[in-house]
């Protein structure tokens, strides 16, 4: 237990809606964590099941659980919420039909210190992706709470989902944190038909009609905070990874879906000035969003796409034909690796 008065290492916020299939596992993973001074903070947005009562129950018997009651807002608002009752020297943003490793706070938190970051880009997945990534979703990050404190205008953005991670944390991003890094922390998230992302992206429309007040938040964000080179850079990579290869190439859109969301990143990136970018910031693009910044409209990309895919196909099985040809085990392991990293299936 904790005494009245001790400040928590870390705080972990679990938005709360509808889960009282898997929210017991997920509370109890964070309140048998190695790291044992920490405080979970609950909000219940508005759960009609039994959701609500459960968190009363873990309030009762575990002085670390908080419980903040709200009519259903959203996960942006809650977050945001729980966030203001954060007395955790860091925060974690954790989803409440997920589970985490028993180490994955304690280890977090001592790289934290040692390192004096205001973020830890936790799991090796992210890890690995570092520098060249534009956002981070909730359970990819965890912060300093004096560093968000002293970002108040930064915050998860009400009425937008998917994307409301990414927006928050590509803004916090682009304020050149002290990044330490955690590949060893273990998020096990959970594959289930009542997912929220899964009911949002199920109406595409919805989703694209939202891509615009994406944009809004960050003119404004970068008229205050000003456009440099390495920030257009970030921005531009935002654009690449969110509304292009997350919502264009991976959600099966049609053809009006597709003519709206090609003509609103080509004008968005043509307003925020790709003349901007420094030869290495248009480098960084990859050739495919090159391409799509270039083709015109979106049928003249889609037919370009189409021979893309199936050269990198070919390509590929090529590569692991040859593969078969390397004599020694191990660098033919090593070397199949690579392909599968370079050309996933």
């Amino acid at each position: 237990m904790i005494t009245p008065g001790f400040l928590p290492s870390v705080s972990v916020v679990m938005p709360v809606y509808n889960v009282d299939a898997f929210l017991e596992e997920a509370i109890q993973s964070v309140l048998q964590q190695s790291l044992q001074n920490i405080q979970l903070i609950l909000v219940n947005d508005g759960s009609t099941d039994s959701s609500g009562k459960i968190c009363t129950l873990y309030a009762q018997a575990d002085d670390r659980v908080l419980v903040l009651d709200q009519s259903n807002a959203g996960v942006s608002v809650a977050r945001n919420r729980g966030l203001e009752q954060a007395n955790g020297e860091y925060v974690f943003f954790m989803d409440a039909d997920d589970t985490i490793d028993l180490n994955f706070l304690r280890s977090s938190y001592q790289i934290g210190k040692n390192d004096d970051a205001e973020l830890i880009i936790v799991g090796d997945y992210f890890v690995q992706q570092f520098p060249r990534i534009p956002a981070l979703p909730t359970c990819g990050q965890m912060w300093k709470v004096e560093f968000l404190k002293g970002h108040p205008t930064i915050r998860f953005p009400k009425g937008i989902q998917p994307g409301e991670d990414g927006l928050f944390s590509h803004q916090l991003l682009a304020l050149n944190p002290k990044v330490a890094f955690n590949s060893e922390a273990i998020y096990y998230y959970r594959q289930h038909e009542n997912q929220n992302h899964k009911r949002i992206n199920a109406d595409f429309w919805k989703v694209l009609r939202q891509i615009p007040y994406w944009f809004d938040i960050l003119k404004s964000f970068y008229l205050v905070h000003g456009k440099t080179p390495e920030r257009m850079q970030h921005l531009a990579l935002f654009i690449e990874h969110e509304p292009f290869q997350l919502r264009y190439l991976e959600t099966h859109l049609d053809a009006e879906q597709k003519d709206y969301l090609f003509k609103l990143i080509v004008a968005y990136f043509e307003e925020i000035g790709i003349e901007g970018l420094t030869l290495a910031g248009r480098e960084s693009l990859t050739p495919v969003f090159r391409k799509f910044l270039s083709a015109g409209d979106y049928r003249a990309f889609d037919k370009y796409y189409i021979r893309y895919l199936k050269n990198r196909s070919l390509k590929r099985r090529a590569l692991f034909f040859l593969s078969k040809f390397i004599p020694f085990s191990n660098p033919r392991r090593e070397f199949r690796e690579r392909l599968r990293k370079m050309y996933p299936a």
